[in-house]
């Protein structure tokens, strides 16, 4: 696909699905209107459509109908990663961006969720959603062309899997896993002793269906999201991995903000992705009851002992790969997460 065609469909595009707006106060100013695209898990019927809902009324409520935001339809403006360099050029002027995607056209984020570094919500709000990694993660953005003004996630992981409970370390051996094409991801789960198997996520219910996977490496809320849970017979709360997203505006639409446009459309993404992320984990807290209650899935908590190995497994990992991203970010990693 050429940028140049990408880019003379957008404006049909946008006219195809505007959350708001139609109508405007007479005299109003000249009203800005940006526009906004995004796929995947933020752009489906649930929290992803009800945030996009929630940040695009706000935001013109706000502006008292200054800033009306055009939400292009889902699907429309191509894939997740086509939708970041989209993003990048200028082509949209916001999106909502899964940060590893976003990381397939950068290659500098990485360091941010390697395996078991961030194992709970805990310290995925202290260091990933706010703190160094946070940090980093805007500086690096903005190195690219983009700047990120607020959090939303996709969550910390589990496994879950057809064949066996996981009670000891040894039960990973052999499982073969449906993982992201992300390498230190799928040497961490050869470490562990399992077969990575990179694939996308539509394919994954008919490769578990035909035998070509035993399970799958997700959040408990993805697992269900992506029509695969109720094929689980085992899900483990491994916590192995934190994936992060992010609302990303083109710096050089950004940059022609004025103060109080900047300030409105920050304001109104934060409050909307901090709902994201706390409906999304209440959800899934939810569902786990559920899943408890009902006894068909088997859903269990690592053991301190399994715990301690995929620690050894992730530092090995830290080491092989975490270099390549600066060796101040080598030590931080170390410091803060090397005596978990």
């Amino acid at each position: 696909m050429k940028w140049r065609k990408v880019s003379g469909m957008l404006g049909a595009m946008v006219a195809a699905f505007v959350f708001a707006g139609a109508c405007l106060p007479a005299g109003a100013a000249e009203v800005l209107r940006p526009s906004l695209a995004c796929t995947g898990i933020y752009g489906v019927p649930g929290h992803g459509e009800t945030t996009l809902r929630e940040f695009t009324t706000a935001v013109q409520e706000r502006s008292g109908g200054n800033i009306v935001i055009d939400a292009i339809t889902p699907g429309l403006a191509g894939s997740e990663r086509e939708i970041f360099e989209q993003t990048v050029i200028g082509a949209v002027d916001m999106c909502f961006m899964s940060d590893m995607t976003a990381d397939g056209f950068m290659n500098t984020l990485g360091f941010a969720w390697l395996p078991f570094m961030i194992t709970t919500y805990e310290d995925a709000d202290k260091y990933y959603n706010s703190g160094w990694i946070h940090d980093e993660i805007v500086k690096r953005y903005e190195a690219a062309g983009v700047i990120k003004i607020a959090n939303i996630e996709t969550g910390v992981k589990a496994l879950g899997n057809i064949v066996r409970p996981i009670n000891s370390f040894s039960d990973f051996k052999g499982l073969k896993i449906r993982v992201s094409e992300i390498p230190d991801l799928q040497r961490f789960m050869s470490l562990l002793g399992c077969l990575p198997v990179a694939m996308s996520n539509s394919e994954t219910p008919t490769a578990i269906q035909q035998g070509t996977i035993d399970g799958v490496d997700t959040t408990l809320y993805n697992l269900k999201a992506q029509g695969v849970l109720d094929m689980m017979k085992y899900v483990t709360l491994t916590g192995h991995q934190y994936s992060g997203g992010s609302v990303l505006c083109n710096k050089a639409f950004w940059d022609k903000l004025t103060d109080e446009q900047k300030k409105i459309l920050t304001e109104c993404a934060q409050a909307a992705g901090n709902n994201n992320m706390k409906n999304k984990r209440a959800e899934e807290a939810e569902l786990r009851r559920q899943l408890e209650a009902e006894g068909r899935i088997q859903v269990a908590e690592l053991s301190a002992e399994t715990k301690a190995e995929m620690l050894k497994a992730g530092q090995v990992v830290w080491e092989e790969y975490a270099h390549a991203y600066g060796e101040d970010i080598y030590k931080k990693i170390m410091e803060t997460f090397g005596t978990k």
